[in-house]
Protein backbone atom coordinates (compact mmCIF):
# COMPACT_ATOMS: atom_id res chain seq x y z
CA UNK A 1 0.00 0.00 0.00
CA UNK A 2 1.38 3.44 -0.92
CA UNK A 3 1.86 6.15 1.71
CA UNK A 4 -0.84 8.62 2.61
CA UNK A 5 0.04 12.25 1.76
CA UNK A 6 -1.04 14.55 4.60
CA UNK A 7 -0.77 18.19 5.67
CA UNK A 8 -1.48 19.43 9.20
CA UNK A 9 -2.50 23.06 9.69
CA UNK A 10 -3.56 25.30 12.56
CA UNK A 11 -2.98 28.42 14.68
CA UNK A 12 -1.27 28.44 18.06
CA UNK A 13 -2.84 30.41 20.94
CA UNK A 14 -0.21 33.16 20.41
CA UNK A 15 -1.40 33.60 16.80
CA UNK A 16 1.48 31.74 15.11
CA UNK A 17 0.24 29.75 12.10
CA UNK A 18 1.65 26.43 10.97
CA UNK A 19 1.33 23.97 8.11
CA UNK A 20 3.54 20.91 7.68
CA UNK A 21 3.82 18.22 5.01
CA UNK A 22 3.62 14.58 6.13
CA UNK A 23 3.40 11.06 4.77
CA UNK A 24 2.16 7.95 6.55
CA UNK A 25 3.70 4.52 5.96
CA UNK A 26 0.70 3.11 7.84
CA UNK A 27 -2.70 4.74 8.31
CA UNK A 28 -2.94 7.44 11.00
CA UNK A 29 0.78 7.65 11.90
CA UNK A 30 2.28 10.47 9.77
CA UNK A 31 5.96 11.45 9.53
CA UNK A 32 7.38 14.80 8.41
CA UNK A 33 8.50 14.68 4.76
CA UNK A 34 11.57 16.85 5.47
CA UNK A 35 12.87 14.39 8.07
CA UNK A 36 13.08 11.65 5.44
CA UNK A 37 14.60 13.68 2.62
CA UNK A 38 11.32 15.06 1.25
CA UNK A 39 10.12 18.60 0.63
CA UNK A 40 7.34 20.90 1.87
CA UNK A 41 4.69 20.86 -0.88
CA UNK A 42 1.50 21.92 0.93
CA UNK A 43 1.46 25.73 1.07
CA UNK A 44 -0.74 27.90 3.27
CA UNK A 45 -2.70 30.84 1.83
CA UNK A 46 -4.80 31.85 4.83
CA UNK A 47 -5.97 30.49 8.18
CA UNK A 48 -8.29 31.95 10.81
CA UNK A 49 -10.07 30.83 13.96
CA UNK A 50 -13.29 31.56 15.79
CA UNK A 51 -14.06 30.17 19.24
CA UNK A 52 -15.13 26.82 17.80
CA UNK A 53 -13.83 26.57 14.23
CA UNK A 54 -10.67 26.82 12.13
CA UNK A 55 -10.90 27.89 8.47
CA UNK A 56 -7.88 27.37 6.21
CA UNK A 57 -7.07 27.88 2.53
CA UNK A 58 -4.08 25.97 1.19
CA UNK A 59 -2.83 24.44 -2.05
CA UNK A 60 -0.46 21.92 -3.58
CA UNK A 61 0.74 21.15 -7.10
CA UNK A 62 -1.08 18.32 -8.86
CA UNK A 63 2.23 16.46 -9.20
CA UNK A 64 5.11 17.46 -6.92
CA UNK A 65 8.84 16.81 -7.23
CA UNK A 66 8.64 14.53 -4.17
CA UNK A 67 7.16 11.26 -5.52
CA UNK A 68 8.37 9.15 -2.58
CA UNK A 69 6.35 11.13 -0.04
CA UNK A 70 3.54 12.75 -2.07
CA UNK A 71 0.57 11.33 -3.95
CA UNK A 72 -0.30 12.79 -7.39
CA UNK A 73 -3.68 14.51 -7.75
CA UNK A 74 -5.27 12.78 -10.74
CA UNK A 75 -8.50 13.25 -12.74
CA UNK A 76 -11.49 11.29 -11.48
CA UNK A 77 -12.42 10.08 -8.02
CA UNK A 78 -9.90 10.74 -5.25
CA UNK A 79 -9.84 9.28 -1.75
CA UNK A 80 -9.21 11.96 0.88
CA UNK A 81 -8.45 11.73 4.58
CA UNK A 82 -9.16 14.33 7.24
CA UNK A 83 -8.76 14.70 10.97
CA UNK A 84 -8.80 17.31 13.72
CA UNK A 85 -7.57 17.59 17.30
CA UNK A 86 -8.73 19.47 20.38
CA UNK A 87 -5.27 21.02 20.90
CA UNK A 88 -2.41 22.20 18.69
CA UNK A 89 0.57 19.81 18.45
CA UNK A 90 3.67 20.39 20.59
CA UNK A 91 5.76 17.81 18.75
CA UNK A 92 5.34 17.91 14.98
CA UNK A 93 6.93 14.49 14.43
CA UNK A 94 4.96 12.58 17.04
CA UNK A 95 1.36 12.84 15.84
CA UNK A 96 -1.30 10.15 15.63
CA UNK A 97 -4.42 10.94 13.62
CA UNK A 98 -7.89 9.70 14.39
CA UNK A 99 -9.75 10.14 11.15
CA UNK A 100 -12.49 8.97 8.84
CA UNK A 101 -12.02 8.37 5.11
CA UNK A 102 -14.49 8.88 2.30
CA UNK A 103 -14.49 8.95 -1.49
CA UNK A 104 -14.85 12.42 -2.98
CA UNK A 105 -16.17 12.89 -6.52
CA UNK A 106 -15.39 15.81 -8.79
CA UNK A 107 -18.36 17.27 -10.62
CA UNK A 108 -19.73 20.56 -11.89
CA UNK A 109 -23.29 19.25 -11.60
CA UNK A 110 -25.33 19.10 -8.43
CA UNK A 111 -24.00 17.79 -5.12
CA UNK A 112 -26.09 16.29 -2.32
CA UNK A 113 -25.05 15.98 1.32
CA UNK A 114 -27.01 15.08 4.40
CA UNK A 115 -27.71 13.14 7.58
CA UNK A 116 -29.04 9.59 7.69
CA UNK A 117 -31.07 8.81 10.83
CA UNK A 118 -29.46 6.44 13.32
CA UNK A 119 -32.60 4.31 13.62
CA UNK A 120 -33.02 4.06 9.85
CA UNK A 121 -36.71 4.89 10.22
CA UNK A 122 -36.93 8.68 10.32
CA UNK A 123 -36.43 10.75 7.19
CA UNK A 124 -33.05 11.62 5.74
CA UNK A 125 -32.12 15.28 6.05
CA UNK A 126 -30.46 16.42 2.82
CA UNK A 127 -29.25 19.59 1.16
CA UNK A 128 -28.64 19.78 -2.59
CA UNK A 129 -26.49 22.54 -4.02
CA UNK A 130 -24.66 23.59 -7.14
CA UNK A 131 -23.78 26.38 -9.52
CA UNK A 132 -25.92 26.69 -12.64
CA UNK A 133 -24.22 27.30 -16.02
CA UNK A 134 -25.36 30.94 -15.87
CA UNK A 135 -23.51 31.39 -12.56
CA UNK A 136 -26.56 31.25 -10.31
CA UNK A 137 -25.88 29.41 -7.05
CA UNK A 138 -28.53 27.23 -5.45
CA UNK A 139 -28.97 25.29 -2.21
CA UNK A 140 -32.22 23.72 -1.04
CA UNK A 141 -33.34 21.69 1.98
CA UNK A 142 -34.86 18.24 1.36
CA UNK A 143 -36.08 15.11 3.14
CA UNK A 144 -36.73 11.52 2.07
CA UNK A 145 -37.44 8.19 3.76
CA UNK A 146 -34.73 6.15 2.00
CA UNK A 147 -31.69 6.94 -0.20
CA UNK A 148 -33.51 5.57 -3.25
CA UNK A 149 -36.61 7.70 -2.64
CA UNK A 150 -37.08 11.07 -4.38
CA UNK A 151 -35.90 14.03 -2.31
CA UNK A 152 -38.81 16.30 -1.41
CA UNK A 153 -38.35 19.99 -0.64
CA UNK A 154 -39.03 20.67 3.05
CA UNK A 155 -41.03 23.75 2.08
CA UNK A 156 -43.33 21.62 -0.09
CA UNK A 157 -44.54 19.74 3.02
CA UNK A 158 -44.63 22.71 5.39
CA UNK A 159 -41.04 22.63 6.64
CA UNK A 160 -38.40 25.33 6.58
CA UNK A 161 -35.04 25.85 4.85
CA UNK A 162 -32.31 25.17 7.41
CA UNK A 163 -29.17 24.55 5.32
CA UNK A 164 -27.50 27.84 4.33
CA UNK A 165 -24.94 28.56 1.62
CA UNK A 166 -21.88 30.67 2.47
CA UNK A 167 -20.01 30.43 -0.83
CA UNK A 168 -19.66 28.16 -3.84
CA UNK A 169 -17.32 28.01 -6.82
CA UNK A 170 -16.41 25.74 -9.72
CA UNK A 171 -12.93 25.10 -11.08
CA UNK A 172 -12.39 22.70 -13.96
CA UNK A 173 -14.36 19.60 -12.98
CA UNK A 174 -14.79 20.31 -9.25
CA UNK A 175 -17.33 22.15 -7.11
CA UNK A 176 -16.17 23.72 -3.84
CA UNK A 177 -18.70 25.01 -1.33
CA UNK A 178 -19.09 26.20 2.25
CA UNK A 179 -22.45 25.78 3.96
CA UNK A 180 -23.85 25.40 7.45
CA UNK A 181 -26.82 24.29 9.53
CA UNK A 182 -27.77 24.64 13.20
CA UNK A 183 -27.25 21.58 15.41
CA UNK A 184 -30.97 21.71 16.25
CA UNK A 185 -33.09 23.50 13.66
CA UNK A 186 -36.45 23.52 15.42
CA UNK A 187 -38.01 21.92 12.35
CA UNK A 188 -39.97 18.70 12.81
CA UNK A 189 -38.03 15.39 12.84
CA UNK A 190 -39.99 14.61 9.67
CA UNK A 191 -37.74 17.14 7.91
CA UNK A 192 -34.49 17.56 9.86
CA UNK A 193 -32.15 15.31 11.83
CA UNK A 194 -30.27 16.68 14.86
CA UNK A 195 -26.48 16.94 14.77
CA UNK A 196 -25.29 15.35 18.01
CA UNK A 197 -22.02 14.30 19.70
CA UNK A 198 -20.58 10.94 18.69
CA UNK A 199 -20.64 8.96 15.47
CA UNK A 200 -23.20 9.93 12.85
CA UNK A 201 -24.16 8.52 9.46
CA UNK A 202 -23.77 11.00 6.60
CA UNK A 203 -24.82 10.58 2.99
CA UNK A 204 -23.46 12.08 -0.21
CA UNK A 205 -24.37 12.08 -3.87
CA UNK A 206 -23.56 13.95 -7.04
CA UNK A 207 -24.84 14.35 -10.58
CA UNK A 208 -23.11 15.28 -13.80
CA UNK A 209 -25.70 17.98 -14.54
CA UNK A 210 -27.26 20.75 -12.49
CA UNK A 211 -30.89 20.45 -11.48
CA UNK A 212 -33.62 21.58 -13.86
CA UNK A 213 -36.45 20.76 -11.46
CA UNK A 214 -35.90 21.31 -7.76
CA UNK A 215 -38.50 18.96 -6.28
CA UNK A 216 -38.67 15.15 -6.37
CA UNK A 217 -34.92 14.82 -7.00
CA UNK A 218 -33.68 11.23 -7.38
CA UNK A 219 -30.11 10.21 -6.52
CA UNK A 220 -28.28 7.73 -8.75
CA UNK A 221 -27.24 4.69 -6.68
CA UNK A 222 -23.89 4.53 -8.50
CA UNK A 223 -22.95 8.05 -7.37
CA UNK A 224 -24.41 7.92 -3.87
CA UNK A 225 -22.84 6.65 -0.67
CA UNK A 226 -22.73 6.81 3.12
CA UNK A 227 -19.98 7.15 5.69
CA UNK A 228 -19.73 7.33 9.47
CA UNK A 229 -18.00 10.29 11.09
CA UNK A 230 -17.72 12.07 14.44
CA UNK A 231 -18.63 15.74 13.86
CA UNK A 232 -18.75 16.60 17.58
CA UNK A 233 -16.62 14.77 20.13
CA UNK A 234 -18.81 13.19 22.84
Amino acid sequence: MEDEDVCIVGIYPDGTVYINDYHAHEPSIPHLDVEEGGTEDWLLVDVSETETATTATFYRKLVTADPLNDQPILPGVARLVWSYGEADPTDFDNIILQRETTGVAQTTGFVGFGIFPENGLDNEDVCIFGLSPNGTAYLDDYHSLQPSDPKILDTTDGGTVDWFLVEISEDGNATTTTFYRKLETGDDIFFDQPIYPGEMKLIWSYGEMDLEYFDNVTFNAETTGRFDVVLIEP
